[in-house]
């Protein structure tokens, strides 16, 4: 008998086979409906064992969702399954490319990234981890913003709207997620005491402040504004889940696909480069939900790694750099006559 999810790769003709765009070759489908191009979607990535979070975000983000899943080789048949539930349960506005070519302990973000926004058919995307909850309202305030109408580019630098994320800290978790389901003004007051009494942050804002300092925590929190949105400045390290102009993003580097902490920091860092413009939204947040660390503790390959990534970034600051000197001076040839260029063009065995 024909399965559910065949009915749907029938009648929808969206069912594909391709490689995931990293390293390690795997066979791939991409089920679900085409989503509209009119509305915001929702773009992320998860491992199979995640696939649970889709669910809950189905439940609290009514726009379009764009999925990349990593299932273990030879796991395309459980995928499709799993993906024929979530398939019935979401209609209209959910599509999944997924990948069975998983197992050797790396998960490769960035090309899940990619192949996630290959799914969007819509001008705006909010790039954002399956772990996170958008807070009542978000797609709507998100959708109020002035963006540029679709097909309409324009010759300003582009911007993205930072939406501001948070994590409980110590047993605050179920107090955090009770504001998702009031107003944002309503929330905000509880977040400012929540973070006042060390109950609740940015997220890793522990582990890892770098990577959402630049939000400027206390602007959000503050009471006496009324802008809907704010500017900010990027910073080293900072990698925010954002509402992108897909027409004009940049394309994740590969080259970071599995070192963690580089890999969406090295996407806003040539964001910055590249002029776009940075604001954060007031009008509503995100809400991480925890879940349980897999796979082995960390190893001297791990430091090895995170070692050879740090290098890769320095490598990959000295090539934007090398690119605004070359916007600024003409071409890489006027520019390294003058000035010694460390950056790979010049530097022969770097």
């Amino acid at each position: 008998l024909e399965t559910e999810v065949e009915k749907v790769l029938k009648e929808q003709a969206v069912c594909f086979y391709a490689e995931l765009p990293s390293k390690g070759l795997g066979s791939a489908v991409c089920v679900g409906q085409i989503l509209p191009g009119s509305d915001i979607t929702w773009s992320t990535h998860c491992s199979q064992d995640r696939l649970p979070k889709v669910r809950a975000l189905i439940h609290r983000w009514s726009g379009p969702i764009a999925c990349a899943v990593l299932g273990p080789r030879g796991s395309l048949r459980s995928l499709r399954a799993e993906a024929e539930e979530l398939c019935r349960l979401a209609g209209p506005r959910l599509a999944l490319a997924l990948f069975a070519c998983g197992g050797s302990g790396k998960y490769p973000a960035n090309g899940l990234r990619a192949s996630s926004l290959e799914l969007v058919s819509s001008r705006w995307a909010l790039v954002a981890d399956v772990d996170l909850l958008p807070s009542l309202g978000l797609q709507e305030a998100l959708s109020g913003l002035p963006l540029p109408p679709p097909g309409v580019c324009g010759k300003s630098p582009p911007s993205c709207f930072v939406v501001p994320a948070f994590e409980a800290c110590g047993e605050a978790a179920v107090d955090l997620n009770r504001l998702l389901d009031l107003d944002v003004a309503t929330a905000r007051d509880q977040l400012r005491s929540l973070h006042d009494t060390g109950q609740a942050g940015l997220f890793h804002g522990q582990s890892f402040p770098a990577g959402h300092a630049a939000t400027d925590l206390a602007l959000w929190l503050a009471k006496d504004t009324v802008q809907t949105s704010y500017a900010i400045q990027w910073e080293e390290g900072f990698e925010p889940y954002a509402l992108v102009d897909v027409q004009r993003l940049p394309s994740f580097d590969l080259r970071f696909d599995q070192f963690f902490r580089h890999d969406k920091h090295s996407l806003y860092a040539e964001m910055a480069a590249s002029a776009w413009h940075f604001r954060v939204l007031r009008d509503g947040f995100l809400v991480d939900q925890p879940h349980d660390k897999t796979g082995p503790p960390p190893s001297e390959e791990d430091h090895a790694l995170r070692v050879h990534a740090s290098g890769l970034m320095r490598r990959k600051f000295r090539e934007l750099r090398c690119r605004q000197l070359q916007t600024v001076f003409g071409t890489l040839e006027d520019w390294s006559a003058s000035a010694a260029c460390p950056c790979p063009a010049h530097c022969a065995g770097e």
